[in-house]
């Protein structure tokens, strides 16, 4: 036992020592490690000579691979090479390394226009003539100089909550257009559907045709109301709908002027919803419901003509909602409307003809004010 204290203290006492002789070598070389001129020129003359460089690092009291770097400086570059003083470091900065006049044009430009972003003020630079052949930033390092330089002229942007979640039948529906349907003859049309998310069934789905002379167009509101009076006369008036944010249907209000679209939906006592942007999944039950409705319609081969494609879409729904069993919402591998059966019951009457005596001002009024 005290043999192995008496070894440890001794070599406790080794370590110390080693230790503070690499200190002192350390604090004894730091400060010549970065030799001048002249011990330069001494260390390329005298190992021309025929001196090592170990003798020559002793000699000037620096590292033997700093007298190494400064002999292969000599050999190389002569005595103009050991004249070398290192550069001064450069102002720090996202663009340093770039012409000053780029970041004062750029910056220059974003307090101009300040609801501009980076792409379009990159443009700008591009197409500056007074930065005529000067290399610009990209685009992600510009806008890191707008973060740093001038945070306040940035847009915030807040992300819109997530629309609401239906849990219980007709609470809310959901409504998607599935575009840029290719039939047989040529012609191209678009399917509205009508999806009723808890239930999982699709209320209605029609086809419309949207071929122009160059290609083809989008839904005008008047088809959606049309295809949503025919789903009111036959379920009930809803009390939420939600929508992707397609041209027809808008933005929400506190984002934009509400559409016409949205109007009349106020006024007939219904509350549109959003999805919120690029953000498919926000209904994804009319969303997925449409790959198997649509596999259903296009296989063996795309629809004739408009009439078989709408027949074709009445089937596909038919079956989708009183035939085969299904395992989205709660349904649970049953039949939909079995799982279902309130689907059927009608809350809300409505008929397109007493729509006047529905439809109430004040309600769309009180929305825009």
């Amino acid at each position: 036992m005290t043999e192995s204290c008496g070894s440890g203290l001794v070599f406790a006492a080794e370590t110390t020592r080693c230790s503070s002789f690499r200190q002192t070598a350390s604090r004894e070389l730091s400060h010549t490690s970065s030799l001048t001129v002249a011990p330069r020129e001494r260390i390329y003359r005298e190992k021309l000579d025929g001196h090592s460089l170990k003798e020559l690092a002793q000699e000037q009291h620096c590292y033997e691979s700093c007298a190494r770097k400064w002999w292969r400086v000599g050999r190389d570059q002569g005595l103009n090479g050991l004249h070398y003083t290192r550069r001064a470091r450069s102002v720090p900065g996202i663009l340093s390394s770039f012409d000053p006049i780029v970041a004062e044009h750029a910056l220059a430009c974003k307090r101009q226009h300040p609801k501009r972003g980076t792409t379009r003020i990159l443009r700008n630079l591009t197409n500056d003539q007074g930065l005529t052949g000067r290399a610009l930033p990209k685009r992600s390092s510009l806008a890191e100089f707008f973060h740093q330089v001038c945070p306040e002229l940035l847009q915030s942007y807040h992300c819109p909550p997530p629309p609401p979640r239906a849990r219980h039948v007709h609470e809310l529906w959901q409504m998607d257009s599935k575009e840029h349907v290719v039939l047989q003859d040529g012609n191209i049309a678009t399917v509205l559907d009508v999806h009723e998310p808890v239930a999982c069934i699709f209320l209605g789905s029609y086809a419309h045709a949207v071929q122009t002379e160059r290609s083809w167009r989008k839904l005008t509101p008047r088809e959606t109301r049309i295809d949503l009076r025919t789903v009111f006369s036959e379920f009930g008036r809803l009390v939420r709908l939600q929508t992707d944010r397609g041209s027809l249907y808008g933005r929400p209000g506190p984002e934009v002027f509400p559409t016409l679209f949205t109007s009349w939906l106020l006024g007939i006592g219904n509350q549109h919803h959003f999805g919120r942007p690029n953000q498919p999944s926000d209904q994804p039950q009319v969303e997925r419901g449409q790959l198997p409705l649509f596999d259903w319609m296009t296989q063996p081969t795309p629809a004739q003509n408009l009439a078989s494609l709408q027949a074709d879409s009445d089937i596909a729904r038919y079956k989708h909602n009183a035939v085969f069993p299904s395992y989205a919402g709660d349904c649970r591998g049953g039949i939909p409307l079995q799982v279902h059966p309130e689907v059927l019951q009608i809350q809300q009457p409505y008929h397109p003809t007493a729509e006047l005596t529905l439809f109430s001002l004040t309600r769309v009024d009180h929305f825009l004010g």
